[in-house]
C-alpha cells in the first residue's frame, strides 16, 4: 500500500498575512511532487470544510514533473488553510 503524508498550512498564517476583507483569486495551481510521489491531493479548507480540491492520481515524476491543473479560478480568503496531502 501506499504511505500518506498531510502538510497543512494552517488558518492562522492567511489570518496574519492578508488585510482584513482580502480574497485571492488562484487562477493556476501546479501541484509538484519528487520521484518517489505516486499522487498529490490539495485541499482549500474553510471553516472545517473542504471548498476547492485538486488532484493528480497518478503521479510519475518521469511523465509529469509539474503539470497545472485545469481548474477553473478559485477564492482563497483570509482564515482559510491549505492541506496538501502527497502519498508515495
Amino acid at each position: 500500500g501506499l504511505t500518506r503524508h498531510s502538510f497543512t498550512c494552517p488558518s492562522s498564517c492567511s489570518e496574519s498575512q492578508l488585510d482584513t476583507e482580502a480574497t485571492v483569486t488562484i487562477v493556476k495551481e501546479i501541484l509538484h511532487m519528487h520521484s518517489h510521489g505516486r499522487r498529490i491531493v490539495n485541499q482549500v479548507v474553510r471553516h472545517d470544510s473542504v471548498v476547492h480540491e485538486s488532484y493528480i492520481d497518478y503521479y510519475d515524476f518521469d511523465q509529469t514533473a509539474g503539470p497545472s491543473q485545469a481548474n477553473p479560478p478559485f477564492q482563497f480568503n483570509r482564515g482559510d488553510e491549505f492541506r496538501t496531502i502527497c502519498y508515495y
